[in-house]
C-alpha cells in the first residue's frame, strides 16, 4: 500500500515537529509527500491558511471524508467547538 501525505507547509518544514520521523518513514519506504508550498508561513494567519488548504486537497485526494470536529467561524473567536 502506497502512503501519501500532504503537507499544509513546506517539505522541509514538518508540522508538527515530532512527525518528523514519520515523514521520514514514509520517504523511506517509497512514500508521497506533497506539498505545494516553498515559502515560510510569514505569520501564524499564514500557517493556519496552509492547513485549510491541506485539507481541501485531502478531500479532493479522497474517495470518502469523515467530519468528526467543525468549527464555525463565529465559535474559533470563542474557541468553542461543533461536535458532530
Amino acid at each position: 500500500m502506497l502512503t501519501v501525505t500532504i503537507l499544509p507547509s513546506r517539505r522541509k518544514e514538518i508540522t508538527p515537529k515530532q512527525n518528523t520521523d514519520l515523514a521520514n518513514q514514509i520517504s523511506i519506504n517509497c512514500g508521497l509527500i506533497i506539498s505545494k508550498y516553498y515559502k515560510y508561513a510569514l505569520n501564524f494567519k499564514e500557517q493556519m491558511s496552509g492547513c485549510v488548504q491541506r485539507d481541501r486537497l485531502q478531500a479532493l485526494f479522497s474517495d470518502m471524508v469523515v467530519l468528526t470536529t467543525s468549527y464555525s467561524k463565529s465559535d474559533t473567536k470563542k474557541n468553542k467547538k461543533l461536535n458532530s
